[in-house]
């Protein structure tokens, strides 16, 4: 998460106050919707719990940084992709207990369990996504041009470190990808679709440039794995609820390279 704070500058964080309907509608339309179709899903395949709840805890999470990669190989809107980004993120810290409390209270079994996952969400989602954005920006304010110089840097080691992150889970839980590989590559499928597509709809409903559009196609389906392993081992103490999450990411990867191959050849950005 820092590296989202290191991007920003605080012109991007003005996008907020130039758009401020954009910014935080399509932050909200994706906390009602992604969920909304992560349910449908459940109730539809009825998977196993961890992949039901896997699902659940990659639907109620804010947007990752990758869309932000992914929108710039596009050639999309990358400022707004930034913003969104963050934005997502910041609101999580806050949103995120309340989210976590409704879809998850039937697999508590005491009030103050249940009181402690508020409790927990904020001060561990404060503490990697709020503190790290807000540093990322200082650090840029106060020394931007050895930042500008190093962030291609970082972010290959953010990628590589994400890269990790996905083969350790993978790793952790190879034992049990066989046997449920075709419900998570159908529900996995199956949710990045529907995501891009309700992404697609809410472009064309509210009248979106070609750029802006496809920075949103982006930043539906792409969620933040990080702040999924907080939850599942933080929380939870449930390492297999992150088999879904890490192998969502690996099955929808090729939906988004088609759909940056689409926007470099097609679309026209002014």
């Amino acid at each position: 998460m820092l590296l989202i704070g290191l991007n920003l500058t605080f012109s991007d964080l003005l996008k907020v106050k130039k758009q401020p309907l954009l910014i935080f509608g399509i932050t909200l339309s994706q906390l009602i919707i992604l969920p909304f179709l992560a349910y449908l899903l459940v109730l539809l395949f009825k998977p196993e719990e961890h992949i039901a709840v896997g699902l659940m805890l990659v639907s109620i999470c804010p947007s990752g940084a990758l869309s932000n990669f992914y929108t710039l190989l596009a050639k999309a809107d990358t400022a707004l992709s930034l913003t969104l980004t963050a934005v997502g993120s910041l609101l999580s810290i806050f949103i995120l207990p309340i989210i976590l409390i409704v879809f998850y209270s039937h697999f508590i079994t005491s009030e103050s369990a249940l009181s402690g996952i508020a409790t927990t969400q904020a001060v561990l989602l404060g503490g990697t996504l709020l503190a790290p954005v807000l540093l990322g920006v200082c650090l840029r304010w106060k020394f931007e041009v050895k930042i500008v110089k190093l962030l291609p840097l970082l972010e290959r080691c953010g990628f590589i470190g994400l890269l990790f992150l996905i083969a350790a889970i993978l790793f952790k839980n190879a034992g049990g990808i066989g046997e449920q590989l075709q419900s998570l590559v159908t529900i996995s499928s199956i949710f990045t679709l529907l995501a891009m597509a309700s992404a697609a709809c809410i472009s064309w409903l509210t009248s979106q440039k070609s750029n802006s559009a496809m920075t949103i196609i982006f930043e539906f389906p792409v969620r933040n794995l990080a702040i999924v392993s907080i939850i599942a081992l933080n929380v939870f103490n449930r390492p297999d609820y992150l088999l879904f999450a890490a192998l969502f990411v690996v099955i929808q990867t090729p939906f988004m390279l088609f759909l940056i191959l689409y926007s470099r050849k097609n679309i026209t950005y002014t």
